[in-house]
């Protein structure tokens, strides 16, 4: 894991690992030969009320959780279709299990990228 080795942020992981073809070796090399160091995490602070409501654009109606309704609809948001290297990084980062993140990971997914709309997501993700 990258970022376990590293210690980098995920939005720093995320750009490194794009940087070199999702090659972890030769990111982790990159890395290090460059002398890179950590950040504290996501340069933008993100607002909480921002990201419930965007939260609360996508998940279900009876529970307190996004299922794949809500991930197909956020992903043609985003103009990514469910194939794209992009839609398995948001899964990833957000903890999409079976298809389903909880309220928890997708507030902590979009903390970690400092992001609070659509736009910005797309922005980080690209």
């Amino acid at each position: 894991n990258f970022q376990s080795v590293t210690g980098a942020s995920t939005k720093q992981a995320v750009a490194e690992l794009k940087r070199t073809n999702w090659k972890v070796d030769v990111a982790v090399e990159h890395w290090f030969s460059e002398g890179k160091v950590p950040d504290s995490g996501s340069t933008r602070r993100v607002d909480p009320a921002k990201v419930e409501a965007l939260f609360a654009q996508y998940k279900d109606e009876d529970g307190d959780y996004i299922s794949i309704g809500g991930v197909l609809s956020l992903a043609g948001d985003l103009g990514l279709e469910m194939t794209d290297l992009q839609t398995t990084i948001l899964l990833c980062l957000m903890n999409f299990l079976k298809l389903q993140s909880k309220h928890v990971n997708f507030v902590q997914g979009m903390t970690e990228l400092g992001a609070d709309t659509v736009a910005e997501l797309k922005s980080a993700l690209a």
